[in-house]
């Protein structure tokens, strides 16, 4: 994965945590979901980790799983009855919460020597044992560093599997160190066949290319070729949930990012700030014209 996702996340990360995409309360850095019975914006942020909590459990890994042949069964059966993974972990707020509600032994790996630091931090005091690496998640060095205890049940990605460079090598690494019968969730922006290939109007492959450069995307795959390729690598999808509808917009704070954003580009601001500005604009537009829809793709590893 190139730098400049290190270098974003390390810029923007305080900033995320105070004013933006998370909070400091919660820790999460990813989108507010306003689902069926959700009522403050504490249950926003946490809806996506009770989606994957709940895909968890529904596909077996709450049984006793055997050990892997070699690996000593030292403390059963707690904790670390599951073997999980965050790739993409940020400050570890997801990790702290679904390691809780699964009692899990949770591996986070991070770009950012910043997110690092933080979540270390986080963790300290958690009952279960997490630990987050830094590093690129499309090294298989460094997924391989998560299976010492044995291949993983589960690995997660929230907003994350965009930023891959390769995305087959990302796929190929996770299907290497899940077991057999393991979950992949992945939580993201995918967008549409045709914002993918086009034609696209003037205005929606502006609006692609502000996405994309703001947000730092690499890996920018449509539903059924992000399909098709874990297919490949022996990922078998069992579920789709489109969130889509559950993601807040033209509130305050996006309405005033829109009247900044028009005149950042105008003028030509640089710089990470104006970029992550006018990106998030740019997904917004796209997301309110159906071009790039929010939901979480589930895969079992065959």
């Amino acid at each position: 994965m190139k730098d400049d996702v290190a270098e974003y996340y390390n810029r923007n990360t305080p900033s995320f945590l105070r004013f933006g995409r998370g909070s400091r309360r919660s820790g999460a850095i990813h989108r507010a979901l306003w689902g069926p019975g959700v009522t403050s914006h504490a249950a926003a942020m946490d809806f996506v980790h009770e989606r994957i909590i709940a895909a968890f459990r529904e596909n077996v890994l709450m049984e006793r799983v055997p050990p892997e042949p070699g690996v000593p069964d030292t403390e059963p059966p707690h904790p670390g009855t599951l073997r999980l993974a965050d790739l993409g972990c940020g400050v570890g707020a997801s990790m702290e919460r679904i390691s809780r509600a699964l009692d899990a032994t949770v591996s986070g790996v991070t770009l950012s020597s910043v997110q690092q630091a933080l979540a270390a931090e986080r963790l300290r005091s958690t009952p279960h044992r997490c630990r987050v690496l830094t590093g690129d998640f499309t090294d298989p060095g460094v997924l391989t560093r998560l299976t010492t205890e044995g291949l993983l049940h589960g690995i997660w990605m929230i907003e994350a599997y965009n930023h891959a460079v390769d995305g087959d090598a990302l796929l190929a690494g996770i299907a290497f160190v899940l077991r057999p019968g393991g979950i992949l969730a992945i939580c993201d922006d995918f967008p549409d066949e045709r914002l993918v290939t086009g034609p696209l109007t003037l205005q929606e492959e502006r609006r692609r290319r502000e996405f994309m450069r703001g947000w730092h995307v690499h890996t920018f795959w449509s539903p059924p070729m992000l399909r098709e390729r874990a297919e490949r690598h022996g990922l078998e999808l069992v579920g789709s949930e489109d969130y889509s509808d559950y993601v807040a917009v033209d509130r305050p704070r996006d309405i005033a990012v829109r009247a900044i954003a028009g005149p950042a580009r105008l003028l030509n601001f640089t710089g990470s700030w104006w970029d992550n500005i006018r990106g998030g604009n740019a997904l917004q537009q796209l997301s309110k014209s159906g071009l790039i829809r929010y939901g979480m793709d589930l895969f079992r590893r065959r």
